[in-house]
């Protein structure tokens, strides 16, 4: 699938399938830019996230833009942003 062949560490690191189509995932742990700009692919049809991880500290161009993360309707449990390049 897709995810595992363009970010093997997602399907990895996440519990959530890559293909889902259930509106809800369990923890999601984002390190690129990229993987921001794809979150629709990756995760089809998830608005809600138990724990989402936006990690900034080993990208490169830093994670600027969380726009594509708008279908994103609640985080349940923790939602961590650190070390990004995020202004608003």
């Amino acid at each position: 699938p897709f995810v595992t062949a363009y970010f093997p560490e997602i399907a990895a690191k996440n519990k959530t399938t890559a293909l889902r189509t259930e509106s809800i995932c369990d923890n999601i742990v984002l390190t690129r830019q990229s993987q921001i700009d794809s979150f629709a692919i990756l995760f089809p049809g998830c608005t809600t996230v138990g724990n989402l991880t936006i990690d900034g500290s080993a990208a490169s161009p830093a994670i600027t833009n969380i726009t594509a993360l708008s279908s994103i309707t609640k985080v349940t449990n923790n939602l961590k942003v650190v070390r990004t390049g995020i202004t608003s």
